[in-house]
């Protein structure tokens, strides 16, 4: 009788532990995956854009049980978001400051691709202005030839004000135009590869673009033999070149493995920004998990996934973890 009651007792612990009752919500700050169960393997129900309010029910390990539309359906933790403490104040935030996307502005959004290029065309002060605010064409700096292009502003961006200009300028000499966000540091060489796997996360995974984007500052060169990692305070990601060139890759692989390689060091800022383990064991098992979503959004229908599987189901043994070396 005293086993049966202490085994009770223990499994009332842990489905209390499993599934909170508390409640809250919060706003996703780009697409999540909402998912039947609490695992990447589970089928995704429904993507939820940037800007959704989902109401957390409860949790359990590293996933949240989110209430949506009258059914019950899991998004991972370590996604981007902000926490509200109820519906009203998160419809509040995005009318106000919170704002950062032309869907909450001037267009009816509903898939990724119209959700991600709203949220840069918000970046580049695309969304609908009022005509009187608009530069004259006198006010505008004339440019003789493409050598004295120096601002962002001459290369597609829209820019009105006298503060928009500037943030042109000096994007341009961290080469911030063509990603909004993103400083590149380093030899032409390093810049061309960067640029390729933003290209490819662009296209091909609008979701996964805006969440390196919204991750990272800057992607640097560091000298050879110095390794690779980011500084999760300064939002930086560093490696050497030599990453970036493998002999036995063919084809787009040396892009992919970076695109997704870039998923990953993302990870770990918006860990660390969501006060969440963002290194050590947990760390890195999360943003793997996060790599390996990224590299299956990016090549369906690739099983090897670079090995990266096979990797996260190894991952609690020392010999296969990499941080260590």
């Amino acid at each position: 009788m005293k086993v049966r009651l202490i085994a009770t007792v223990l499994g009332l612990i842990i489905l209390c532990s499993a599934v909170s009752a508390q409640g809250y919500y919060l706003r996703a700050n780009s697409n999540i995956n909402l998912r039947a169960s609490f695992s990447l393997d589970a089928n995704v129900v429904e993507t939820a854009p940037a800007g959704s309010v989902l109401h957390v029910v409860g949790q359990f390990n590293r996933w949240l049980k989110i209430s949506r539309n009258g059914q019950e359906v899991w998004a991972a933790d370590w996604l981007s978001y902000t926490r509200v403490e109820s519906s009203e104040e998160a419809g509040a935030q995005q009318q106000t400051a919170q704002v950062d996307n032309c869907c909450f502005v001037d267009r009816q959004c509903s898939t990724d691709d119209e959700w991600a290029a709203g949220y840069w065309a918000f970046q580049n002060n695309q969304c609908t202005a009022p005509a009187q605010t608009q530069l004259s064409p006198s006010s505008q700096p004339v440019i003789a030839d493409s050598s004295q292009v120096d601002n962002c502003c001459h290369l597609g961006w829209q820019c009105i004000s006298d503060e928009d200009w500037s943030t042109g300028f000096y994007a341009f000499q961290t080469n911030q135009c063509k990603h909004w966000g993103i400083a590149i540091e380093g030899s032409e060489a390093f810049v061309i590869r960067v640029e390729a796997a933003l290209d490819m996360l662009k296209n091909r995974t609008p979701n996964w673009y805006a969440y390196v984007i919204s991750g990272l500052d800057k992607v640097k060169v560091n000298p050879a033999g110095s390794g690779h990692g980011v500084y999760v305070r300064g939002r930086t990601y560093g490696l050497p070149l030599s990453r970036l060139i493998r002999e036995e890759w063919h084809g787009d692989a040396p892009t992919v493995w970076f695109a997704s390689a870039l998923v990953h060091e993302a990870c770990h800022v918006h860990l660390y920004e969501a006060g969440l383990p963002h290194s050590g064991l947990e760390g890195e098992r999360a943003c793997l998990q996060m790599q390996i979503e990224s590299l299956q959004a990016l090549n369906p229908g690739d099983q090897h996934l670079f090995g990266f599987p096979v990797l996260l189901q190894n991952i609690e043994n020392r010999e296969y973890q990499w941080w260590h070396d």
